[in-house]
């Protein structure tokens, strides 16, 4: 009866263990990027500037604001936060703006470290310029 039970919790378990690491395969490496700065940041990658995410970044309430960049499908990291991105392995560009003197008035304003994900391999950017080279993939 012992075995039997551990057998049907194995059951159980395998199914879920095999999709959990599905989600990173090697055909789908991510760009992690990691505010490494005391203040809120407003991520775009690559070419994802949007009207609506220029609308949000008209002068208004802050807090608005950085929700309303959020839904027009930009990010928002606090400090030490991080956000990890599914792309397609080849050259990115973050786009980013920190939060510490005004809010931008668009793309313009955004500062950018480009960088390439090479297949099967995550790359960490952080904000404060420098790029991550991970030693395992």
């Amino acid at each position: 009866m012992k075995n039997l039970a551990l057998a049907l919790i194995a059951l159980l378990v395998a199914p879920s263990l095999a999709f959990a690491g599905e989600s990173n395969s090697k055909d789908d490496p991510y760009l992690i990027v990691k505010n490494r700065t005391d203040y809120y940041v407003l991520v775009v990658l690559d070419d994802g500037f949007n009207e609506d995410m220029l609308d949000a970044l008209e002068p208004d309430d802050p807090e608005d604001q950085m929700e309303e960049f959020e839904d027009a499908g930009g990010t928002v990291l606090e400090p030490g936060e991080s956000a990890k991105f599914e792309v397609k392995a080849g050259k990115h560009t973050v786009n980013y703006f920190i939060l510490y003197n005004g809010v931008p008035d668009g793309p313009e304003d955004f500062d950018e470290i480009k960088t390439t994900v090479r297949e099967g391999k995550d790359r960490t950017v952080y904000i404060n310029g420098e790029v991550f080279y991970p030693t395992s993939g």
